[in-house]
């Protein structure tokens, strides 16, 4: 994603940080361009290692694991992550007492669980 700041924005920053007047094709400009470049830098998100969703469904799969949904206080509908052993007994993977708004969120909370 390229974005620039527009001359007036520019102009406007470079006034903010100086207090100066600013005025195009002027070394203001070329500062103003470095100051664009440092901030937008700063607006990129960090490259961080995600779980996708991929991983998500292949740990259901081997689990043996699924998403249940429950509509909480007659309106509100979330969902938790379930097994079932080999008695029938169903188990709560993802907290007993929490509940999530999407699927992801549950299943990389039973994941999480599973590790402590």
């Amino acid at each position: 994603m390229n974005k620039t700041l527009t001359e007036h924005q520019i102009a406007a920053l470079w006034e903010v940080i100086t207090g100066a007047r600013f005025s195009p094709g002027s070394k203001a400009e070329e500062f103003a361009r470095a100051i664009e470049r440092e901030v937008l830098a700063t607006q990129q998100p960090e490259p961080r290692d995600e779980v996708t969703d991929t991983e998500r469904l292949e740990w259901l799969i081997d689990q043996q694991a699924w998403i249940q949904w429950t509509v909480r206080d007659g309106s509100i509908r979330q969902c938790q992550v379930y097994d079932q052993d080999e008695d029938e007994n169903y188990h709560i993977l993802s907290g007993d007492d929490r509940y999530f708004n999407t699927p992801r969120e549950a299943i990389d909370a039973a994941r999480a669980g599973e590790h402590q």
